[in-house]
């Protein structure tokens, strides 16, 4: 997929040039993270919500399209894991019609994660210990 016909999409959904975009750009890669929706917080952090673009015109990668978290405390951010993304291989055209269907539910994305956090923060964790060695043998995770 041409990166130029991704972003004229783009422009024609209403993200104009004056749209506030943090973009990472070479010869085989494209990224676009878009801030989208209102700063939220999360137990004193600062959170903005947006949505992800990535392409390759030389195969490398196919279209992706997802949502994430970006935590403002930091300058390394955070991206949190979505349950909405869209792959599109680039033999495929298709994502360029269902672009504007693909941005909303991944913008219906964002709204659920928001609510994910609040949820997180409100479950009490009755031997936090425990827990955390139950996430190590889980994840693999061990002393470095």
């Amino acid at each position: 997929m041409d990166n130029f016909e991704i972003l004229e999409r783009l422009d024609s959904l209403g993200y104009g040039p004056d749209t506030q975009v943090q973009c990472s750009i070479d010869q085989e890669f494209m990224m676009l993270n878009i801030p989208e929706g209102k700063t939220f917080n999360v137990n004193g952090d600062r959170m903005k919500p947006g949505i992800s673009i990535s392409n390759s015109e030389v195969g490398i990668a196919a279209l992706s399209i997802s949502a994430f978290i970006l935590r403002l405390v930091c300058t390394n951010g955070m991206i949190s894991s979505t349950h909405v993304a869209e792959k599109y291989k680039h033999i495929s055209r298709k994502i360029l019609d269902e672009f504007p269907d693909v941005l909303g539910r991944v913008s219906h994305e964002l709204a659920s994660q928001k609510n994910r956090f609040l949820i997180s923060l409100n479950s009490k964790v009755a031997d936090p210990l425990s827990t955390m060695k139950s996430f190590n043998r889980q994840f693999a995770l061990g002393k470095v």
